[in-house]
């Protein structure tokens, strides 16, 4: 299967230019690499040197497509998808890099193994380890029950984490896209569970490595972002699990909220009230009882 490498960049001219380096630096890449699109999404920083780059390497195959403002993170995300004409996406975020000069060939064949080709995996999340320490990162890492490990092999699981995606282009097309309403945060759940609900399991594979530029600190974590993060997360449980999942997820991310941010109690009182209105402005659509018990059987936390 041929990959489709996506990649929305805002701002990180020079993160860009290293990720593209790297996949310039990858093997066999005829048989591997459909395309490479970017999207410029409404950045207002010089990226002259990371285009000067992609014109200088026609072998990437990159194509760069600009919005003048800055869509969000999901609907850009899904604009590459509606573009991309691999059979296969690889979803990165910009300020990554592929460490190896393998790595493309390795993603490439990946859902043909036996785990994921048997339980009809759409979406495999892929090991993410901190580009300074190598150290796994935790937010990274799709399973909550489980403890991140560098001897993991392949496992099936509940969702994927983003930030070095593959995806199944006709899982999909037929789950639907991004869930738009989320310019940011929570969106993989939402496609995961539609994603499982459409007929395919979740995995993850750490036999490819890719190095991610965030601190393992992880970014600036401030009250608006656990605002949307609750909410949204919040609104995922409400959508598609059984009501009692929705009810906690709020009453533990609120205290969640309440432990990591100390303050801004009109953030908090805002939050719980987008939270009381989701039930007349967000239209439930359950699971089926298979989906919940693939669930159950990979051991999804569905708490909070």
């Amino acid at each position: 299967m041929k990959l489709s490498v996506l990649v929305v960049t805002f701002n990180r001219p020079d993160d860009l230019l290293d990720l593209l380096q790297s996949i310039a630096r990858q093997d066999k890449l005829d048989g591997a690499l459909e395309e490479v699109l970017i999207l410029d999404n409404g950045t207002t920083s010089d990226y002259t040197e990371a285009w000067a780059f992609a014109d200088a390497h026609p072998e990437l195959k990159i194509r760069v497509i600009r919005s003048g403002e800055n869509l969000g993170a999901t609907a850009g995300k899904n604009l590459l998808m509606r573009e991309a004409q691999g059979e296969v996406f690889l979803v990165l975020d910009d300020d990554v890099v592929l460490p190896n000069a393998g790595d493309v060939a390795t993603l490439a064949r990946i859902f043909d193994k036996g785990i994921f080709r048997d339980e009809n995996t759409g979406i495999v999340q892929v090991r993410v380890v901190y580009h300074d320490t190598k150290e796994i990162q935790k937010s990274a890492y799709p399973h909550k029950r489980r403890v991140p490990d560098s001897e993991d092999g392949p496992f099936l699981t509940s969702f994927f984490a983003g930030g070095a995606t593959l995806m199944r282009k006709d899982a999909v097309e037929k789950a639907g896209p991004y869930p738009e309403g989320f310019s940011i945060y929570m969106e993989e759940y939402d496609l995961s569970y539609r994603v499982i609900d459409a007929g395919y399991s979740i995995g993850y594979d750490p036999s490819v490595t890719i190095e991610h530029k965030e601190s393992r600190h992880g970014r600036l974590v401030d009250h608006a972002k656990l605002r949307r993060q609750w909410t949204n997360k919040t609104i995922v449980a409400w959508r598609y699990l059984p009501l009692r999942y929705a009810f906690t997820t709020a009453a533990m991310w609120s205290l969640e909220y309440i432990n990591r941010v100390r303050g801004h109690p009109a953030t908090y009182l805002r939050a719980w009230w987008d939270i009381i209105r989701i039930p007349a402005v967000e239209r439930r659509s359950p699971l089926g009882p298979e989906a919940l018990a693939y669930l159950q059987s990979v051991g999804a936390r569905l708490w909070y």
